[in-house]
C-alpha cells in the first residue's frame, strides 16, 4: 500500500471519529462567530432587554455627558480609566468574590471589557499560555495600550505578584479577543461571566462611590479660587492693593479693564517689593522691583497669566500714580474692572 493511501485512511478515520463524538457531545460542535453572537445577545435580549454591548450598565447619552465633564475638568484619559478601575477596587466587592476556575482572571476580565467598552473605551482581553494569565488592554485615543489587573483591580505600573509592567504587553497573538464572541469561539466556557453565580453577589456601593470620587477629585482636578473681581475708582497720583499668601506653584489669572479715564499699571509684588513700592510712593525710594510677568505697564485692557515662583505673600496694584518707568501718566480719575481668579493645580 502506498503511504498516500495509507495519509487518506488515516485522515477518513479521523474524520469519521471526530464526527461520532461530535454527535456524543464529547467534542462541541465549532459555531461560527455570527452564531456566537447571536447566542450570547439573545440571551442578554431575553435578560436585559438589550445586546451584550447594549447600554445595561449606563445609557449612551449619561456616558457622553460624563466624558464631556471629564474633558472639562482636564482629566485625561488614562486619569479616567485609572478612576474607573479604582472605583471598582475601593467601592465595590470585586476582589473578594475571586473563584479559582469559576471566576478568576478570564471571567474578571470577560465582564470588565464589557464594562468599559460600554463606557466609551476600546478594550480586549489578551491570554498568555506562558503565565497562564488572562488580563484586559484598554486602548486610547492616541492608540496606546493600557493594561489592567482584573483580577486586583488595579493598574500594574508597578507589575503584580505574577508579572512585571512590560510582561502585561506580552501575550500570545492567537489570544487576543477584541470581543466576548471572539474569545468564547475561541474557549467556549472560559469567559461566560454570567454563568458565573458570583457575579449575583457584585454590589456597587452608589453612596461610596460618590464620596471616593469627590476625594479623587480632590487630587487630581484644579480648583479654582475667585480672589477679586470689583470695579475700583481711583483719584489721580493714587494706588490701590489686595494681598493674599500664595504658595509655590500656584497660578494667576488677572483680567484688567479701563471702564473710565486710563490708562493705569497693574503690578505684583512679593513681600519685600511691595514695602520697596511703598517708600516709593511716598517719595523716599528710587527704584521700584516686581514680577514683570506677573505685572501689565499702560494698559486699557489685558488678560494674562502668572505661575507663583515661591511661598510668600504676595500683592496685586493697581496704580493711577505713575512714576513707574514704562508705566502709565496719569490724566485724571480712573475706574478700573479687575479680576483675579487662584488656581491651585494637584
Amino acid at each position: 500500500m502506498k503511504k498516500r493511501d495509507i495519509l487518506i485512511i488515516t485522515l477518513t478515520l479521523i474524520a469519521l471519529v471526530s464526527l461520532v463524538l461530535i454527535i456524543r457531545g464529547i467534542i462541541p460542535e465549532t459555531k461560527s462567530l455570527e452564531e456566537i453572537k447571536v447566542e450570547i445577545d439573545n440571551l442578554f435580549l431575553a435578560g436585559m432587554n438589550t445586546t451584550y454591548y447594549g447600554d445595561w450598565v449606563l445609557p449612551e447619552e449619561e456616558v457622553k455627558e460624563m466624558k464631556t465633564l471629564w474633558a472639562e475638568l482636564g482629566l485625561g484619559e488614562t486619569d479616567v480609566i485609572e478612576l474607573w478601575v479604582a472605583i471598582f477596587d475601593n467601592c465595590s466587592n470585586w476582589v473578594d468574590l475571586y473563584t479559582a476556575r469559576e471566576f478568576d482572571c478570564s471571567e474578571m476580565s470577560a465582564l470588565f471589557e464589557c464594562v468599559m467598552e460600554q463606557l466609551g473605551y476600546a478594550t480586549c482581553i489578551v491570554e498568555s499560555d506562558k503565565y497562564k494569565h488572562a488580563w484586559c488592554l484598554v486602548e486610547t485615543s492616541d492608540e496606546s495600550l493600557l493594561p489592567v489587573e482584573c483580577t486586583g483591580m488595579f493598574i500594574p505600573w508597578e507589575g503584580s505578584n505574577i508579572m512585571t509592567w512590560v510582561d502585561y504587553f506580552v501575550y500570545d497573538m492567537d489570544k487576543r479577543f477584541e470581543t466576548i464572541y471572539e474569545a468564547e469561539q475561541y474557549c467556549s466556557g472560559d469567559y461566560d461571566w454570567w454563568n458565573s453565580w458570583q457575579v449575583e453577589e457584585l454590589t456597587l456601593d452608589e453612596v461610596k462611590v460618590e464620596e471616593f470620587v469627590s476625594e479623587w477629585l480632590e487630587k487630581y482636578v484644579s480648583h479654582e479660587t475667585l480672589l477679586i473681581d470689583k470695579v475700583t475708582h481711583l483719584e489721580s497720583g493714587q494706588y490701590w492693593s489686595f494681598s493674599t499668601v500664595f504658595e509655590e506653584g500656584y497660578e494667576i489669572e488677572v483680567m484688567v479693564e479701563v471702564k473710565q479715564g486710563g490708562p493705569i499699571d497693574v503690578l505684583l509684588f512679593n513681600s519685600g517689593q511691595y514695602l520697596q513700592f511703598e517708600r516709593f510712593m511716598k517719595g523716599k525710594g528710587t527704584t521700584v522691583e516686581y514680577f514683570v510677568t506677573g505685572s501689565a505697564l499702560n494698559v486699557m485692557s489685558k488678560s494674562y497669566t502668572f505661575q507663583i515662583p515661591s511661598s510668600d505673600r504676595y500683592y496685586v496694584v493697581i496704580s493711577n500714580g505713575g512714576g513707574i518707568k514704562g508705566g502709565a501718566r496719569p490724566k485724571g480719575d480712573v475706574a478700573v474692572y479687575l479680576k483675579v481668579v487662584a488656581i491651585v493645580h494637584p
